[in-house]
């Protein structure tokens, strides 16, 4: 089977920097294909995105990826360490030799050596502080690392726990650093926001951005009419925060407040959005532990028709899916339910994942 180089990614939306890693994947593993895992319409900030994964998947084909394969929002509505497990498993299911990703000091050994680290109860104490997982994690480990060099040691961890054979290839980023602004998609999603003038592709032509706060009602009716019991039972819910949120959601009346009146030192604000999302769409501890039983599965989005011979290749090795229509596989067919509810917000019409073409 011809080499693959898989990266994980978001590309909300997709900029010259993610355009610049896809070059540099491509030249720098001597792989025949790129293929991206990335999240669906809802993503790791615990937000919707800020275009559909249609979109922006086939925006990532014209940017240079071969395919595009879904991270399911059992993956991407979690910890950073839990994203990067789920892109690896997907990863190392369809083949991938090299996970490229992103890096702030593109230092393999450095990034190797804190993938060893097992400061765990530093980690623990730092947490209990207040400090937000990622803060806690690298300070725990002894020295504080950018952000996205903390999702490269994620992803390291991730090979190894897969046992993956997969080898990881650093990518020193060029421009602003994960999310930070100027020329980030953080700074072009706040761009968008207050209507400025902002150049983009015509994949995204005439498409409502989507923001939280067009959520708010779908959230508030559905938190509102959940009881306390369930609320615990979804994802990254612990140590009685169901209640808190549960008091939030009848007194708020808008997004921006229900946050505000959830806010916690001991929780980071990343959290309680993933919370609220996992809430919306459902998303229990149980499905989480289900999709992880569950045989590694490859959800395409989108494929380059010229190199769509990469689709028989997939399915030889784990199974491929095209298309969710009559998918009985609840770790499946959650990605077809957040997206109809995504569809809400973005006045798009619901089962896209059931009628919309692959080859690009």
């Amino acid at each position: 089977m011809p080499d693959i180089c898989a990266i994980i990614a978001e590309y909300n939306p997709m900029h010259a920097g993610h355009r610049y890693q896809i070059s540099q994947a491509r030249e720098k593993s001597g792989a025949k294909y790129i293929a991206a895992i990335m999240s669906g319409d809802f993503v790791q900030r615990g937000e919707p995105a800020i275009f559909s994964k249609f979109a922006r998947a086939a925006e990532a084909i014209k940017g240079g990826v071969d395919i595009v394969i879904e991270l399911p929002p059992q993956y991407s509505l979690a910890s950073a360490e839990r994203f990067a497990f789920g892109g690896v498993r997907i990863a190392d299911a369809i083949g991938a030799k090299f996970l490229s990703f992103g890096s702030e000091s593109a230092d393999l050994q450095k990034l190797l050596s804190f993938a060893e680290n097992k400061e765990e109860e530093k980690l623990r104490e730092n947490i209990k502080k207040g400090l937000p997982y990622a803060a806690a994690k690298a300070i725990s480990e002894g020295e504080e690392l950018p952000p996205n060099d903390i999702l490269g040691v994620e992803y390291i961890r991730a090979i190894k726990k897969n046992g993956s054979a997969i080898k990881p290839l650093p990518i020193r980023r060029i421009g602003a650093g994960h999310d930070a602004a100027g020329g980030s998609a953080l700074s072009i999603r706040e761009s968008i926001k207050k209507g400025e003038t902002v150049s983009l592709s015509e994949n995204f032509s005439g498409m409502k951005p989507v923001f939280p706060e067009d959520m708010e009602m779908l959230l508030l009716y559905r938190l509102r009419t959940m009881s306390v019991s369930e609320l615990a039972n979804f994802a990254e819910v612990g140590e009685g925060l169901e209640y808190k949120i549960k008091e939030a959601a009848d007194r708020a009346v808008s997004y921006t407040e229900l946050l505000s009146l959830i806010k916690s030192k001991r929780y980071p604000m990343a959290r309680i959005k993933r919370i609220l999302m996992n809430a919306l769409l459902s998303i229990t501890k149980e499905l989480r532990e289900e999709t992880d039983a569950a045989m590694p599965f490859a959800r395409v989005l989108a494929v380059n028709k010229e190199k769509r011979e990469l689709l028989s290749h997939i399915a030889g090795r784990t199974r491929l899916i095209t298309n969710l229509k009559n998918c009985e596989d609840p770790a499946v067919s959650k990605m077809a339910e957040a997206s109809n509810i995504y569809a809400c917000a973005a006045k798009l019409p619901s089962f896209l994942d059931y009628t919309k073409q692959i080859l690009i």
